[in-house]
């Protein structure tokens, strides 16, 4: 008790007593001495009420074990056990069948003691008495007993009544600051105590702070769960934040069809005058969406003759929300008024001044109203939005993703924080919140199109594909946008070829030159690999000599296309061209291992076996990831053939095949073009040495 009160000599050897006792509490009723639903009620029921004695819970409970427990959690520390040795004889005599010394000790129950340390002879003269004192003791017990109930149901009343009334002030306190879990809390052990405090008044009282309770909860869920912001780009809807508005206030008496000055009186004479005020604010700022702006008026009008003030007037006129340099003068008057403006219509001004072309000074009192009140969601995911207008997506990200935290049910935070990730180039990071974005709204078009455009370019084909059906299923009539329609063939090509289903990767590849990627040089570079891979040579030299006319006008990197030249032999004039075409960019990265592979695959088609052989072991020595290797491995494979080596060749395809193999669960970890080119040259090394 001592240690919940806060009292700074709290501890004491007396504090471990208590502990003790509460231990030898629960191992006989196999309860705590104190249990409540909340931790508030819980450490006031330490400080205020006394533990129900454990023979009420546990009939078998010895009552000199009772008293020895109960003397260890006495209130006041000085009434228990000075040290544990004391606590821990008096245990002794206990077991022993001896007087304890937790409480002083009667004629008669000396005389119980002593008849159970000599058994034979106190029952001969418990036979004589107990048919003497029989009916005497009979009737002392009924009236025993029928007191005992009295004072208990007293006890229990004024008890219940006590709770009820420390309950109370401590509900109103947990609701204006939203702590809502701890105010479900006191009000539950509120009403359960009803029964037993019986007095007609506390129910009405408790009656009105329930509902009090569930009205702010409410208003409180509306305002943090359907923030409103250009609803016609991202999908989101004002219309629930409205109607849930009109349902609340109609149930307090100040909806539409009350009279300003009638609705005004109410909200002045309620407790939850505030976040009433509050409410009526928010209503009016959703109600901007709507074509008749008759209710924002009333509604405005409404929290005017609640609460005059001159700063409020200005700020609920409905013509101020309209005009930039109004705004601004509630922004610099601010600071000097008395009360100082809430938060919540600063923020307001906030996203005011932002539709205005003020994003600047939005940021400014979005960080303020920030640190005032940090846990709020709306707040912080307008800020990130501002921020993210500001060209700041990294600060931005951080309060969006304090948002999430903090509503992480809400799709609204998901949605802007994949948003931010992915128009800043963080497109693998944008992946997962785009994806609890359409987990918990499936319907939001432009969340399922993001997140397939951050997969596809995340080389994540297969997931793409998957997530295009996803989306089918969720939106019957999904059709992926114009500008994003052709990524999905590159999506099933790529996908195909790393499943080796060739042919549908050659005829994926094919549409999507068609389509969206007629100059891209690695879906040219793709195609040429699986053409060849679906053995369709004549379709490998048709693309490798599409290629070299396309390279030629630099509209295709000529590395690439120098690179696919080499994966089966070639007429040599274009070998030559496409080694011409390369020299440059080659030239200009010569110490890099894909330059030196590079020269040495030109080298080998040229059968010059004996010249590729330094540049792939330089190319070695530049690094020693598996994944760049791969293709230098197989190259060294090759030249030692062309050289006649079988052996070499063998060791040095094995060595590729093995980090093949292992890696084929996740083909992810090799860049898909080191992959195909692997796969080309192992085909072809294998079959030659099998001959």
């Amino acid at each position: 008790p001592e240690q919940a009160a806060g009292k700074s000599n709290a501890i004491q050897p007396a504090v471990d007593i208590y502990s003790l006792g509460a231990v030898l509490y629960e191992l006989l009723t196999g309860r705590p001495p104190f249990t409540a639903e909340t931790s508030a009620e819980t450490r006031r029921q330490v400080i205020e009420e006394e533990p129900v004695p454990p023979s009420r819970l546990n009939s078998r409970v010895p009552h000199d074990l009772q008293t020895i427990c109960l003397k260890c959690l006495q209130k006041a520390p000085s009434r228990r056990y000075e040290t544990a040795a004391d606590l821990a004889d008096d245990l002794e005599r206990f077991i022993q069948g001896e007087p304890v010394h937790a409480r002083p000790i009667g004629i008669g129950e000396r005389t119980v003691k002593w008849c159970q340390r000599h058994p034979s002879t106190s029952l001969a003269i418990l036979v004589v008495v107990v048919a003497m004192t029989g009916a005497i003791a009979g009737g002392i017990w009924l009236q025993q007993v029928e007191h005992t109930r009295y004072t208990e149901a007293v006890i229990r009343r004024e008890g219940a009544r006590t709770s009820i009334e420390s309950a109370l002030p401590l509900l109103s306190q947990f609701v204006k600051s939203r702590q809502w879990s701890d105010a479900a809390g006191v009000l539950s052990t509120a009403q359960a105590r009803l029964s037993d405090a019986d007095l007609p008044e506390l129910d009405v009282r408790v009656a009105a702070a329930a509902e009090e309770f569930e009205v702010a909860q409410e208003l409180d869920r509306i305002r943090q769960n359907f923030p409103e912001h250009e609803p016609e780009k991202v999908g989101y809807t004002d219309r629930p934040t409205r109607e849930s508005y009109k349902r609340v206030f109609q149930r307090m008496g100040i909806g539409s069809d009350v009279a300003v000055e009638t609705a005004a009186a109410r909200v002045r004479a309620s407790r939850l005058r505030e976040p009433i005020l509050a409410a009526l604010d928010h209503a009016a700022f959703s109600e901007r969406f709507s074509s008749d702006h008759t209710e924002l008026t009333r509604l405005l009008a409404v929290g005017r003759a609640s609460a005059p003030n001159p700063w409020q007037d200005r700020f609920r006129n409905p013509y101020t929300w309209q005009e930039l340099t109004s705004l601004q003068s509630l922004v610099k008057d601010a600071p000097n008024v008395e009360p100082a403006p809430p938060s919540h219509q600063m923020v307001m001004i906030a996203i005011l001044l932002s539709q205005l072309d003020a994003n600047a000074t939005t940021i400014q009192i979005l960080r303020a109203a920030q640190l005032r009140d940090p846990a709020d969601f709306w707040v912080n995911l307008e800020l990130g939005l501002a921020l993210r207008r500001e060209g700041k997506p990294v600060e931005a990200v951080q309060y969006l993703r304090v948002a999430t935290a903090q509503k992480p049910a809400h799709f609204v935070g998901w949605t802007e924080l994949g948003r931010t990730l992915f128009t800043s180039g963080k497109l693998e990071d944008a992946i997962p919140p785009l994806r609890k974005a359409t987990a918990i709204q499936p319907e939001l078009l432009a969340n399922w199109v993001l997140l397939i455009i951050s997969l596809e370019f995340c080389g994540q084909w297969e997931e793409a594909l998957a997530t295009e059906r996803a989306a089918a299923s969720a939106i019957p009539d999904f059709v992926m946008p114009d500008e994003t329609l052709n990524l999905l063939p590159l999506c099933r090509a790529r996908s195909a070829a790393v499943k080796r289903e060739w042919p549908i990767a050659v005829m994926s590849y094919g549409q999507a030159l068609d389509g969206f990627y007629p100059n891209n040089s690695e879906v040219w570079f793709e195609f040429a690999a699986t053409s060849l891979l679906a053995d369709d040579e004549p379709g490998y030299r048709e693309i490798c000599t599409s290629m070299l006319e396309q390279g030629g006008s630099a509209e295709l990197r000529s590395f690439l296309v120098a690179r696919a030249c080499t994966f089966a032999l070639v007429p040599n004039q274009e070998l030559i061209l496409a080694s011409e075409m390369s020299l440059a960019e080659l030239d200009k990265s010569a110490d890099s291992y894909w330059s030196l592979t590079q020269r040495a695959a030109l080298l080998c088609r040229q059968g010059r076996h004996e010249e590729a052989l330094p540049f792939l072991e330089q190319s070695l020595r530049t690094t020693s990831k598996p994944e760049h290797c791969i293709v230098t491995w197989v190259w060294l494979s090759r030249a030692q053939l062309g050289l006649g080596d079988h052996d070499a060749a063998k060791l040095w395809l094995g060595k590729a095949t093995s980090y093949l193999d292992q890696s084929a669960a996740k083909p992810e970890e090799i860049h898909l073009h080191n992959w195909l080119e692997a796969q080309i040259l192992r085909r072809e090394v294998e079959a030659q040495l099998a001959r």
